[in-house]
């Protein structure tokens, strides 16, 4: 069997496992109650409800749901949001939360397809990264939670996503991987501040790389950027460049911190 039709049989039959076991814990998922299940269905009804938002601004006019003020701190105003904006849309959408969760599934088995060609880059065998993927999907936690409603499943995305294109990039040195690990950075940390500390590392290693071989790839960074092919990935990236500024450079300067560390006094809502 050649390497193509290889890669093509474990592809087919990792994504036949995955669906399998996505249906699996769907099935179980209505009798088991998910970790602060309350809160994320909570802030995603308040993105239902106001679809044409990207995140909310004014703090004041936040109502939140459940009964616990501590898990609400900090304030969703000014929490990463891109998770919610997203998925309360798919719901707004939808109409139907079970059917917006299946959104979970798409974000988890998209990460374990990253896992797998980002080990192939490492091991350079089709063998051992779809074992890796397996032990990854395999993972209780993991393939519980990627289909049940949390950020984690996104963040999660991004940061394999983020690693896959730095080590795509320092490879083969392709200036799409690299836009693509900006927009996958900007992604994670729009969905969880926790995301910093990796993109942090990244950037690092990065930055490093960039100040060694610069000379060698600054004519294909400006032949990409006015590729009009490449349009796509350079407005995408500006948009969630323009969604990082404008969040953070907001949080910075009405509350003096890239994440508020207190909470406010909200009007709560049992009612999901």
């Amino acid at each position: 069997m050649d390497r193509r039709k290889l890669n093509l049989c474990l592809i087919l039959a990792l994504s036949v496992f995955l669906i399998y076991k996505s249906i699996f814990f769907n099935s179980i998922i209505s009798r088991v109650k998910q970790p602060d299940y309350d809160y994320h269905s909570a802030v995603l009804k308040i993105y239902k409800e106001n679809p044409k938002v990207l995140f909310f601004r004014d703090r004041l006019k936040m109502q939140l749901g459940c009964d616990d003020p501590i898990i609400y701190n900090p304030p969703v105003s000014t929490s990463p949001f891109l998770y919610y904006s997203v998925v309360g849309k798919v719901w707004y959408l939808t109409n139907s939360l079970k059917i917006t969760a299946l959104i979970q599934s798409v974000f988890g088995i998209a990460a374990i397809f990253y896992v797998y060609f980002l080990a192939l880059i490492v091991t350079k065998s089709r063998i051992v990264s779809f074992f890796s993927a397996i032990i990854m999907s395999s993972i209780p936690m993991f393939s519980y939670q990627i289909n049940y409603v949390s950020y984690d499943n996104l963040v999660n995305l991004a940061s394999i996503a983020s690693i896959f294109y730095l080590m795509a990039f320092i490879n083969k040195l392709k200036i799409k991987d690299l836009f693509m690990l900006f927009i996958f950075l900007l992604i994670g940390i729009l969905t969880k501040f926790s995301f910093g500390p990796l993109m942090v590392v990244i950037l690092t290693i990065l930055i490093l790389f960039l100040f060694k071989n610069f000379k060698f790839i600054k004519n294909d960074i400006f032949k990409f950027i006015f590729n009009v092919k490449n349009i796509h990935y350079i407005l995408v990236l500006l948009f969630f460049a323009g969604l990082f500024v404008s969040f953070y450079g907001r949080n910075l300067i009405l509350y003096k911190s890239l994440m508020p560390a207190y909470s406010y006094n909200f009007e709560h809502r049992c009612d999901l």
